[in-house]
């Protein structure tokens, strides 16, 4: 019995083994990555280049994809990106289908979105839901990005992250050829929807479940301060 057991015991006290804490997410997708054997990435809704620079930070030196369709963005993604020969940043947009699209850029940390607030969204966002400008941008499939840049998805062991601002499912929906060859994902999953016309966390997983992925990992993204509920979560998924 070590000294600290002993004198806690004088005190009435039992010290217990520490609990396994929850694992972050980034090392949690560091054990995916490296249990997989990942090495391409495609990283939708890149913003600056976030995701894929935790990527690097955490050893990952495959190949990434990084698709961020606000020019703002955009810019300082590519500015990020240009030094890293496997790490390469398009000014596209994703979704279920090709065509030209709209989008709105929002105070919300200068993020692009497809979709509108919803009233609850303006409510927790207040100020940060005004739009600042919108932009036009090409809107292309998953799929369709895999044909056009040649990629041989069947010769790596690939991972989906998506974080478009309530557009995730839509870009689902444009990898039907795919997603087959995905060995895991990231996909950010509102409980309650901050923008309007944002399928249920229930139809996402059950479509994502249908496609032979098990939930990997859920990590809180925002959280009621008062009520403590759960608003959006990064979930991550596997196909084992």
């Amino acid at each position: 019995m070590n000294i600290a057991r002993i004198i806690a015991q004088k005190f009435g006290y039992e010290l217990e083994k520490p609990k396994i804490i929850e694992l972050t997410l980034r090392t949690h997708l560091n054990n995916l990555f490296q249990n997989y054997e990942i090495d391409l990435v495609f990283d939708v809704g890149a913003n600056k280049g976030q995701f894929a620079k935790m990527l690097r930070a955490n050893g990952y030196q495959g190949l990434i994809y990084s698709i961020e369709p606000g020019s703002v963005a955009f810019n300082k993604l590519k500015a990020t990106s240009r030094s890293d020969a496997k790490w390469k940043a398009y000014n596209l947009a994703l979704g279920a289908d090709s065509c030209e699209v709209t989008i709105s850029i929002s105070e919300r940390d200068r993020l692009a979105s497809l979709h509108k607030f919803s009233e609850f969204g303006k409510l927790r966002s207040g100020k940060a839901s005004k739009i600042l400008r919108q932009e036009r941008v090409e809107m292309i499939t998953l799929d369709e990005f895999i044909k056009r840049e040649s990629i041989s998805i069947s010769k790596h062991n690939c991972f989906l992250k998506i974080d478009t601002q309530g557009h995730d499912f839509e870009v689902f929906k444009g990898a039907q050829l795919c997603i087959s060859s995905l060995i895991g994902l990231q996909t950010e999953i509102s409980l309650k929807s901050i923008y309007e016309h944002v399928p249920p966390y229930g139809e996402v997983l059950g479509f994502c479940q249908q496609k032979g992925f098990n939930i990997s990992g859920l990590y809180a993204v925002d959280r009621d301060g008062t009520t403590l509920e759960l608003i959006e979560v990064d979930c991550v998924m596997v196909k084992p």
